[in-house]
């Protein structure tokens, strides 16, 4: 009954023309800016006013992944850094065509919430990779 709740308090978004999924809570506003040719910023808010809870900057740059650790996110190559109320995960071709998921200096109930919107990206660029089982 829990599971079937919370998926009703949740929608799958459809961003950059399809080729990147997330889930999101219902309520949750997402603003894109475009940054350049083939480049866009969405703000993901919760409410329509305040911070955004998750940043992404999705299409091709340069990425310095030293500290990063390299997993496997839904079937794609991706490297991740997490400390604290802060935290970043890329995903796809680094240089070419990628997502940036980031967040900073949020409270822990925030945290959660965005970590959650990051588990659940699914980019259709970037190596094929194998979840391993836990």
């Amino acid at each position: 009954m829990f599971a079937l709740a919370l998926a009703a308090a949740t929608r799958l978004v459809y961003l950059d023309n399809g080729g990147l999924r997330l889930t999101v809570p219902v309520a949750m506003r997402i603003s894109r800016r475009r940054a350049g040719f083939e480049v866009d910023f969405y703000d993901l808010h919760e409410r329509r006013q305040g911070p955004a809870v998750l940043n992404l900057f999705v299409g091709g740059g340069a990425y310095d992944l030293k500290g990063y650790r390299h997993i496997c996110l839904n079937g794609r190559q991706a490297w991740e850094h997490f400390s604290g109320n802060s935290g970043a995960l890329v995903v796809g071709e680094p240089g070419r065509d990628a997502v940036d998921a980031f967040y900073a200096h949020l409270p822990s109930a925030k945290v959660r919430l965005a970590q959650r919107i990051i588990a659940s990206l699914r980019f259709n660029a970037g190596h094929i990779c194998k979840e391993k089982p836990r």
